[in-house]
Parts: structure tokens; C-alpha cells; sequence
């Protein structure tokens, strides 16, 4: 990535931290489902909706948060997706200690 992009040292350090926090969500997310053995499947929900950038799933976001009856994923959430949020405490709280 550094000689293809030729990054600066805060891109470096930027890149770096992507890197490492993608990599340990991919850890998180296979503990939780090596924990949660009791389905073959994870089912996800039936509202869930995404899609390749630049087609216009950020809009359609915004427009369904509009409706009450649906709940955007919060940014943390995004960043931070395993292990899942308590139900109770999704809307205020990161999961568990991901402070880094």
C-alpha cells in the first residue's frame, strides 16, 4: 500500500489502524459465531438492506431511518460489529471494551 499510494506517515498510521481494527473484527465476529453454535445459520433480519458503494444505499439509509419502523445500525455499530450489542443498551452503549 505504501508504494502504491505513496503514503505519508499519518497515512501509515492511518492505513495501519484500519488494517488492525478490521482484523480484529473479523476475529470478534468468528468467536461470536463459534460461540452461538446452536444454528448452522445466522438469520438476519428481513429489513436488512446494503448494497456496492455509489449506488445510492446511503440515501435509501437516510430514508428509512425516517421511518419508525426500522432502526439504522449506528456508526459504532458499523466499526465495532462483534460482539453484538445488548438489545437494552444498543442505542447508548459500544459493545464490550473496543475503547481503542
Amino acid at each position: 500500500m505504501e508504494q502504491e499510494a505513496k503514503l505519508t506517515l499519518l497515512g501509515r498510521y492511518q492505513v495501519r489502524q484500519m488494517v488492525v481494527r478490521l482484523l480484529e473484527n473479523r476475529l470478534k465476529i468468528a468467536e461470536t459465531l463459534r460461540k452461538d453454535r446452536d444454528s448452522e445459520e445466522v438469520a438476519l433480519p428481513a429489513d436488512l438492506h446494503y448494497g456496492m458503494p455509489r449506488t445510492g444505499t446511503s440515501i435509501l439509509h437516510e430514508v428509512m431511518a425516517e421511518d419508525p419502523a426500522f432502526r439504522p445500525a449506528l456508526t459504532w455499530e458499523l466499526w465495532y460489529p462483534a460482539p453484538p450489542p445488548e438489545p437494552a443498551t444498543h442505542d447508548t452503549t459500544r459493545a464490550s471494551s473496543d475503547a481503542s
